[in-house]
């Protein structure tokens, strides 16, 4: 990676610096539009954030739903904190058994931007913490880069040099839950930022 795109994903890591940035580009509007969407979707009673950092869901949230967020980030945790009004936040690992155990009934799984930040073994293993609740009703909405046969090579360039080392295609990351038998519905999408970047939003 060149050395100015680590001098920006250094930058980046303020999150100050990263949320002026998300606005910027589009990013702050095209996940609140599409986690209202999957609220009005789901209706969901119960929402489990995972890798929720700083809270960005809870903006939005309805008081009346109950917010629970995983994230290894404690100072990410202490922003979430302040916005926190129905819920409770888990200092933990996502892909760590133990943080999934006692949760209740969840409704909603949400994963805003965090599977391109997992490599093969993470994915596998937080796609297994959640396959009971799942199981047991709940649904997840997913969003992350991605690239295709028909991605330009300006968003190719753009997914390529996001902060999240691993960037799959539709049919990569499927395949995380459909050998585990789970049915998947995906869509790509275009021109959703103010910089050339294909997303995939990703049902169960």
């Amino acid at each position: 990676m060149h050395s100015l795109i680590r001098f920006a994903h250094k930058i980046l890591e303020n999150q100050y610096i990263y949320d002026a940035y998300q606005t910027f580009v589009g990013g702050t509007k095209y996940r609140e539009k599409i986690i209202l969407d999957a609220i009005n979707e789901f209706n969901p009673k119960t929402i489990l954030d995972l890798g929720c950092g700083p809270g960005g869901t809870l903006k939005i949230l309805p008081d009346a739903i109950y917010y629970l967020g995983i994230d290894i980030s404690a100072n990410y945790l202490k922003l979430a904190e302040k916005k926190l009004k129905n819920g409770k936040l888990i200092f933990g690992d996502v892909t760590l058994s133990r943080n999934y155990s006692n949760l209740g009934k969840i409704d909603l799984i949400l994963a805003m931007g965090l599977f391109h930040h997992l490599n093969d073994e993470q994915l596998t293993k937080v796609i297994l913490n959640i396959k009971d609740l799942l199981d047991n009703g709940a649904r997840l909405f997913s969003t992350d880069p991605t690239i295709t046969e028909h991605t330009d090579r300006f968003a190719k360039w753009f997914a390529n040099n996001d902060r999240g080392e691993y960037v799959r295609s539709p049919k990569a990351l499927e395949k995380f839950f459909l050998k585990l038998n789970m049915e998947v519905k995906s869509i790509v999408k275009s021109e959703q930022f103010r910089i050339p970047l294909d997303s995939i939003e990703l049902k169960i």
